[in-house]
Parts: structure tokens; sequence; C-alpha cells
């Protein structure tokens, strides 16, 4: 597979929204917001539409989905360090150094908010960024990613 921006932003939405299924071929990404779903098709060039789904015990379809089958590009999301039933166990990803920033993007449209609060002391607002994982392992790995590049 081929670095790019688009890719490595792809990336980070896949690793934050994204699963493997455990029969080493089918990939969903599935997101609440259609323009997410729309950038994912669009960076991976895929022709696939976007379906509609309900969670697992509801009725109203409210979230987006792509699903697709490609042996080659799950091999290459195991080979830099993803899985499936990723969300407990992920514990960091093989992204080249150059392209962490656009990989930081896509994972915070996936997984991140932002949030403005006033400083304790000096009460002048500031913002905060931040990432949701259910893995403390992914948690501490993307921590220090930050403050090295």
């Amino acid at each position: 597979m081929k670095w790019s921006s688009n890719f490595a932003y792809a990336i980070g939405l896949f690793t934050a929204d994204g699963c493997l299924s455990p029969d080493g071929r089918h990939l969903n990404f599935t997101s609440k917001d259609q323009e997410q779903a729309l950038n994912f098709i669009k960076c991976f060039n895929l022709k696939n539409k976007i379906g509609r789904k309900a969670r697992e015990k509801g009725k109203i379809k409210k979230y987006y989905q792509v699903e697709f089958g490609n042996k080659e590009f799950y091999n290459f999301l195991c080979s830099i360090r993803l899985k499936p039933r990723k969300s407990l166990t992920i514990e960091e990803v093989d992204i080249p150094s150059d392209f962490f920033p656009d990989f930081l993007r896509g994972l915070f449209d996936g997984d991140g908010t932002f949030g403005e609060f006033n400083h304790p002391e000096s009460q002048y607002p500031q913002l905060r960024l931040r990432f949701a994982s259910a893995s403390k392992q992914f948690i501490r790995w993307l921590h220090q990613e930050i403050k090295k590049n």
C-alpha cells in the first residue's frame, strides 16, 4: 500500500470507527456522520454504496456504513497492528511519522471531541482536545506519539 495524506487520514478514520471481520477478508466502517462515510469512500477510492443500519437492538437506522471485502487490504491493516475486536485490545498502529498528523486528524474525526473551558487559575478560555478509546495502552501510545511528533 502506498502512503499518502488521504490514505493516512482514512486509516485514522478506520482505526476509530472501522471493524475487521474475523473471517480475514471483510471490513466495515460505520459512522453517525454521512460525510465521514463519504470521506472514507473517497480516500480509499471505493465504489461501494453507503448503507444504513441500526444499533443491535434498535430499529432506527441512523448509522451510515460501508462494507467491503479485500483480503490484501485486510492483511495490510493487520500488518500495521489493527485486528478484529480491536476496541479493547489495540495498543498502537504502525504509521510512518511523516503521515502521523494525517492519521491523527482521521482518528480525531472518528473518536475525538473538543470543548472550551476556563483555566481554573487564570480563568482564560482554553480548548481541550480529547480522544476516546476503551484501550488504555492505545491512549498511552497515542499520547507518546503526539508528544514525539
